[in-house]
Formats: C-alpha cells, structure tokens, sequence
C-alpha cells in the first residue's frame, strides 16, 4: 500500500507538468477545449502525436496519459470496435497498449480545470527527468500488539526538461 502512495503522489507530480508544455503544442484550452466521444478520441490522440513531430520530439519512447472516460470512448470507437484483429487483443487484454506510437496510459490523476477540462499530456519520455532516493528505512513495533512494522522516507523530483517534446489536449466529455 506504501508503495501505490509513493506512485499516486509521484504521478500526480508529472501530470502537473503539463502547464510547462510548449504553447504551440496545445490542442483546444479552458476557452475551447475539445469534446471527446468514440468519433474523434482516436484522431485526438493522432493530432497530439502529429504535434510532437512537428516539434521534432524524439519518436522513441512516447506516451500519452488519459483519464479513464476518455480510454471508454477510445474502446467504443470505431478504430477498435470495427478492426477485428485489434479489438481481439485489446478485449483479451484490458489495455489499448500503444496509438500511433504512444504508449497509452490510463491515470485518475489528469489535471482537471474549473468545468472539468482535462489536461491530456503527450509526449517523449526525454521530456521529463526525474530522481527520487529513499533517505531513511527503519523497523520498529507499533505499540498495541504484537507486531513488526517498517517506515521510510522518500524524496523525489521531477523537471520538464524539453518543453518542445511535450503536447497537451484540453478536453471535455463529450455529452448527449
């Protein structure tokens, strides 16, 4: 359980990156943002990639993390639902695995704004840095039973280190 923390928190650190993402790699923003539904969710995670190769983001190691609604409306979309081979591996796997070279990430931790946009983060994994050190491991018994337990510290940090190999989507889902 201590170390699902340690991720969340760690997670929730890089989703917040997107604010250092370059500008004119943005699609949509809290003026406008997209909505998402099975139609377009598949051609959005196109454009952001379409928008790191513009920028000359390294191709390898791409991601993209995306709120659980929006992996929904990837899985109804018709990219999916009507490629047999695909949709097969994708039902007996749970997972979409990779789009137009990014490894697609499902996260709770996507920033969202005020009216609920979402802040989709794309990009290369050269874009961030991070360090992380468990400073101070030590057992002890707690108190009221009969027990072992073990506590620790751990630091961490993570920088955007190439802006330009970042995209963001702000969107919305898209309702009836």
């Amino acid at each position: 359980e201590a170390g699902y923390a340690v991720a969340n928190v760690i997670d929730q650190a890089i989703a917040a990156l997107y604010a250092q993402a370059d500008s004119g790699n943005d699609i949509g923003d809290d003026t406008t943002p997209e909505e998402v539904d099975a139609t377009n969710a598949y051609d959005l995670l196109v454009d952001l990639a379409i928008k790191l190769d513009e920028a000359n983001a390294p191709i390898s190691d791409r991601f993209v993390v995306i709120p659980s609604w929006f992996h929904g409306a990837l899985l109804k979309s018709d990219y999916f639902a009507k490629n047999a081979q695909i949709g097969a591996e994708v039902i007996q796997m749970g997972g979409i695995g990779m789009v137009n070279g990014m490894t697609v990430y499902v996260s709770n931790n996507v920033p969202n704004t005020t009216g609920a946009k979402y802040k989709v983060l794309a990009g290369s994994k050269s874009a961030i840095t991070m360090a992380m050190q468990i400073e101070t491991v030590e057992a002890y018994r707690p108190e009221g039973g009969f027990k072992d337990a073990v506590k620790g510290l751990t630091v961490f940090g993570v920088k955007c280190t190439r802006p330009t190999a970042l995209a963001v989507l702000t969107c919305n889902k898209k309702t009836a």
